[in-house]
């Protein structure tokens, strides 16, 4: 029983300290998506002129809640968000937001919305209304899948 408590232990501490650093390396303007990124992500410093603009051309908001200095989110930026038929995919029927969880409004959004993991991904209608939230890294075809079950729900 020690040893399982032991060895769980180790694991959440090195989970934590592996997503929780947190290092200012961009800019308050600026996102940390790489420039090879098929996914065309709207800059804002405000979720809710998305919100308005996601209601007015009938489309979901696609947020990619992430922290500096996550291996994760990095994977995903690297593998998922440079996919360029999946790229396309969301560029037609979303409009796509990174969101820094601990910085501009991105600590309001992850308390509204119970992020406590990151990355962390959300898809929410025009309303604000979450539609599905996905906690943790997502392959392409996830991220896919993911996407169509947040169509389902409009």
């Amino acid at each position: 029983m020690k040893k399982n408590l032991f060895i769980f232990s180790t694991l959440l501490l090195f989970v934590l300290s592996s997503c929780g650093v947190q290092r200012e390396v961009f800019n308050n303007n600026s996102s940390r998506s790489s420039s090879r990124t098929s996914f065309d992500f709207v800059k804002s410093n405000s979720l809710s002129n998305l919100l308005d603009l996601a209601e007015a051309k009938n489309k979901i908001v696609f947020v990619d809640m992430y922290i500096d200095n996550c291996p994760p989110c990095k994977t995903m930026d690297e593998n998922v968000f440079t996919d360029p038929s999946l790229g396309s995919f969301f560029n037609k029927n979303f409009i796509n937001y990174k969101l820094n969880g601990t910085k501009d409004n991105g600590p309001d959004v992850a308390a509204i919305h119970s992020v406590f993991f990151y990355p962390t991904l959300l898809f929410l209608d025009g309303s604000g209304n979450l539609l599905v939230k996905h906690e943790g890294g997502a392959s392409a075809s996830k991220l896919q899948q993911l996407a169509e079950e947040a169509m389902r729900m409009m």
